[in-house]
């Protein structure tokens, strides 16, 4: 999950924030495509 990732790896708020940002991307690019998460959640998203 990104949360422990994110832990893990010690990132500081720049890095989480380009992470971040490309997740939001990839939801984006999901959605235009008529994909629909319903249940998105920091444990659901797998880095």
């Amino acid at each position: 999950p990104i949360d422990r990732y994110c832990e893990a790896n010690d990132l500081d708020l720049e890095d989480r924030l380009r992470l971040f940002c490309s997740i939001a991307r990839v939801v984006h690019h999901a959605h235009q495509k008529r994909v629909v998460h319903r249940d998105l959640k920091p444990s659901n998203i797998l880095v």
